[in-house]
């Protein structure tokens, strides 16, 4: 990215232009929601998990962290995580208006 202008133009055209943060948009989403992780990744830290948990605030959010575990958590608990899922969308939504 290049800008043409002086010092305080170009800081000025950069913070314009910087989209928000993520986080600052998770009140949005207002559909059903499942946050799984292992209880010990560092990949993907366990905590970016529970925050995205915490401000989810207008989404019916589900959190399962697998214990003793890390970013591999999908292969040591395939068949729960697998059952955990199925039964996430088979519950009637708010939302779905077959239920």
């Amino acid at each position: 990215m290049s800008f043409l202008g002086n010092r305080k133009q170009c800081r000025e055209k950069v913070a314009n232009s910087s989209p928000p943060r993520s986080y600052d948009r998770l009140h949005l989403i207002k559909i059903p929601v499942l946050v799984a992780n292992g209880s010990n990744d560092i990949l993907v830290p366990t905590e970016n998990s529970i925050t995205l948990w915490r401000k989810l605030v207008n989404a019916d959010t589900h959190l399962h962290l697998y214990p003793d575990s890390g970013h591999g958590f999908l292969d040591e608990y395939h068949e729960h995580f697998a059952r955990l899922v199925n039964e996430f969308l088979d519950e009637p939504k708010a939302w779905d208006e077959r239920s």
